[in-house]
């Protein structure tokens, strides 16, 4: 099957994608915690789904415009960089800037790599080939939260440059990836 090393690749992604959303999700409110009342997170949490779900609608059509591997390359470099300032964080500011530029890159991969995975799969194994992407998620979601908790006890900051790193590499892996191709003309199946 050709289409077994791209499939591979997005079953990685899907991986790292919630174990980085789990992470997040449980460092960030801790720090925003210490400047807000917990009871204020509303504030950041909705203007965060509002543009992250626009940033989806978006990147969706041009993904199904043609391939979507510029678009899901561009979204890991878009959690790089905020991990990158959330590692750096001191200020309620760098830690809103950094929220909001993970939960865009965020918002976009939940769309566009289950596409992706769904596209490529073979109509035979479909069900198998996604069943796959879904335990690499939930696997993914396990050590983000392991992760989260015994890296954020020791330095908090630590985590989110362990999450940089690897979302680059995503970026780098999905981009090269072998049987990409951004040509929507191309023949047989693609990301």
């Amino acid at each position: 099957m050709a289409a077994a090393p791209d499939l591979l690749k997005l079953d990685a992604a899907g991986f790292l994608v919630n174990m980085c959303m789990i992470a997040t999700f449980f460092t960030v409110p801790i720090w925003l915690s210490k400047s807000m009342e917990m009871s204020d997170l509303w504030k950041v949490y909705v203007p965060l789904s509002v543009f992250g779900g626009t940033a989806m609608m978006f990147s969706s059509r041009k993904a199904d415009a043609g391939s979507p591997r510029k678009v899901i390359t561009m979204a890991f470099a878009a959690l790089a960089t905020a991990f990158f300032i959330l590692s750096l964080a001191k200020t309620l500011w760098m830690i809103l800037i950094g929220f909001s530029i993970f939960f865009t890159g965020f918002s976009v991969l939940e769309a566009t790599l289950p596409a992706a995975v769904s596209k490529l799969a073979d109509p035979m194994n479909k069900g198998a080939i996604i069943g796959v992407y879904n335990l690499s998620q939930f696997s993914g979601t396990f050590v983000g939260g392991m992760m989260a908790g015994w890296l954020n006890g020791k330095n908090g900051g630590t985590v989110f440059m362990v999450l940089c790193v690897a979302s680059a590499l995503a970026a780098m892996l999905i981009n090269g990836a072998e049987g990409v191709t951004a040509d929507a003309a191309a023949p047989g199946p693609k990301i």
